[in-house]
């Protein structure tokens, strides 16, 4: 196998053309744009950064409501029942059908909810309205490894 590669070598050499034959006029040099870099400090020729005196000018005041995070919203939000679980939204009903259609087969009794808004009709498919947060997290589960990804929505009374 080395020889074969030598022996590839050793022809290339033999039968390549002159240099001065094959050298191309070198490329004109154009203006390309250089990268962002921070202009380099004179003394130690590394980087400088402005931004160590420019962020504490910039502070902004944050109240404790938004540093609540949004997992703890929507809990609070979600904390009683009756919920419903959506497995999908869709404009046209032939797609929400077939949705509904692949729960059944899976074992899941949903519905298809018609609602009209701003932006349009939308079919949804639902499932529910369930009274336990444990039944909900386990049907969404199940939904799961079905393959169909669900939201939890809050049951209007």
């Amino acid at each position: 196998m080395a020889g074969l590669f030598v022996a590839m070598l050793i022809y290339l050499h033999r039968h390549s053309a002159p240099p001065e034959m094959t050298a191309q006029p070198p490329p004109e040099e154009t203006s390309a744009p250089r990268p962002n870099t921070p202009p380099a400090d004179a003394e130690s020729g590394e980087p400088r950064y402005d931004f160590y005196t420019l962020l504490p000018k910039r502070e902004v005041e944050i109240s404790s409501e938004d540093l609540e995070p949004a997992r703890e919203r929507e809990s609070k939000s979600l904390a009683d029942g009756p919920w419903l679980l959506q497995a999908g939204s869709f404009r046209q009903y032939s797609q929400a059908d077939a949705l509904r259609a692949q729960l059944a087969l899976n074992g899941f009794e949903s519905s298809i909810d018609l609602t009209e808004g701003d932006n349009g009709v939308w079919h949804r498919v639902r499932l529910g309205p369930y009274t336990s947060k444990r039944e909900v997290d386990r049907i969404r589960s199940k939904l799961a490894r079905a393959q169909v990804r669900a939201i939890i929505i809050k049951a209007s009374p």
